[in-house]
């Protein structure tokens, strides 16, 4: 199921990237408008827009952001939590694959399509590498494995791409940041979600907040 749905979803972009038209084709037939410049447009403001609606697009950017970090952080707490406490160490691989698995073929069809660099894998691959390098090969305490497995579900790319968008109000296309939103929303977000309800349905308890809040959050990015 893991392998197949990311599989799956990887291919349909790559045959959607393969059969849109190239902005070559597309500029014959592009019918030339003339831009309205509002009067309240500021110098640097991107279309002429105000700089209410301005930093009406930075709130909007800066909520999606957070949104997207918390449940990355929640689903880290879940994974840590499913390893450590719960003594579940195939459900909670299982739920750090459904993590980091999207953010690699995201990252894959970014490279083979030109949009971002090989130099850029340490956005996807630095966290786990060194939350995972810590908990197998160093001495550490409950805590301590606790914090390492919870960080290799952290990554920078939400942040990244939000600082490289905060100028204009929206992130830039070569930053690839949509197709890390569709990743989330269509694979992370609901398989995590369906993994940490499955884990509080093992446990035959009331979840703790922290399951509760990692199951909001992951809906809310698949909706967003």
């Amino acid at each position: 199921l893991f392998c197949s749905i990311p599989a799956g979803v990887f291919v349909r972009l790559r045959a959607a990237q393969s059969n849109s038209l190239s902005m070559e084709e597309v500029a014959p037939l592009v019918v030339p408008v003339q831009q309205s410049v509002r009067p309240e447009g500021g110098p640097g403001l991107p279309g002429g827009s105000s700089e209410a609606d301005l930093w009406q697009e930075r709130g909007k950017m800066t909520v999606s952001t957070a949104l997207t970090m918390m449940d990355n952080v929640t689903d880290g707490f879940v994974f840590a939590n499913l390893v450590l406490e719960k003594q579940w160490p195939v459900l909670g691989g299982c739920l750090a694959a459904v993590v980091l698995v999207p953010q690699f073929l995201t990252l894959s069809l970014l490279i083979s399509s030109g949009m971002r660099g090989v130099r850029d894998i340490w956005q996807v691959a630095f966290m786990p590498a060194l939350g995972f390098g810590f908990y197998f090969l160093a001495d550490l305490s409950q805590s301590q494995q606790q914090i390492a497995l919870w960080s290799t579900c952290l990554s920078p790319i939400p942040l990244l791409n939000f600082v490289a968008g905060w100028p204009a109000g929206k992130h830039p296309s070569s930053s690839g940041a949509l197709w890390f939103e569709i990743a989330e929303g269509m694979i992370e977000g609901p398989c995590s979600a369906v993994l940490t309800l499955y884990a509080s349905f093992l446990t035959r308890a009331v979840p703790s907040p922290s399951f509760l809040f990692s199951i909001v959050t992951s809906f809310a990015t698949t909706a967003k």
